[in-house]
């Protein structure tokens, strides 16, 4: 019986043996990181383009709430020249978008707008070939001085005015090239400007550079 027993015990340890898998040691599997392409972006033609609820003119203008309740008169969402966007959707003659940068507009300017007021790639590369300058420059930043809009400004300086705003161009084009503004928002008399001192600022990337100029540095650097 002994026997019988051991021999039962040794056929069991045997089978156990037979039977068990021996586990494999983990390895280092590699890690591959998948690098997402950035979305493209496209510049915006003219200004006042406004953004609607869907794709056409009888859909409604999208109230710009923040400005609405601001000034407590009714605005509604656009983007212009300043602007740039994404498209996600494309229908007919509008696209569906939401703005790039200023990306504190992003989450708030979404919607449709008509195609024909994005600029395409081959369009944009023509009108930089044409003008550097395109592009980086806001299209309200270089308004002129007028009377209605600035009383105070046109009866002080109107003597220089033509003067003004020839340095106010060249006050952009000098931040852009040679102060490292990638986009120029606006161009301004400066407050410490006098009749007989011209100074200016400009005001670069979603104005979180300035740059400050007077009329002798605007020639000296102009001219080099």
């Amino acid at each position: 019986m002994k026997i019988f027993y051991l021999t039962i015990v040794s056929i069991l340890m045997l089978f156990g043996c037979t039977n068990t898998t021996k586990k494999e040691s983990p390895t280092n599997t590699p890690t591959f990181l998948v690098e997402k392409k950035p979305e493209p972006t496209y510049h915006i033609k003219g200004s006042e383009v406004y953004i609607r609820k869907g794709p056409g003119l009888d859909y409604e203008k999208i109230i710009n709430k923040k400005a609405s309740e601001v000034t407590h008169k009714t605005h509604y969402l656009q983007v212009d020249n300043s602007t740039t966007v994404y498209i996600d959707s494309t229908l007919g003659v509008w696209s569906k978008i939401r703005v790039a940068t200023p990306d504190w507009l992003s989450y708030s300017h979404r919607g449709w707008i008509q195609t024909k007021y994005i600029v395409t790639p081959i369009e944009k590369k023509k009108n930089i070939e044409e003008n550097k300058y395109a592009y980086k420059i806001s299209s309200y930043a270089l308004d002129p001085y007028t009377k209605e809009g600035y009383p105070k400004t046109i009866k002080e300086f109107g003597s220089r005015l033509s003067q003004i705003e020839t340095y106010r161009r060249k006050a952009a084009e000098l931040a852009i090239d040679q102060f490292g503004c990638g986009f120029v928002e606006i161009i301004e008399l400066s407050t410490s400007a006098t009749i007989k001192h011209l100074v200016f600022f400009v005001d670069c990337d979603d104005y979180n550079k300035r740059v400050v100029l007077d009329e002798i540095e605007i020639d000296s650097l102009y001219k080099n």
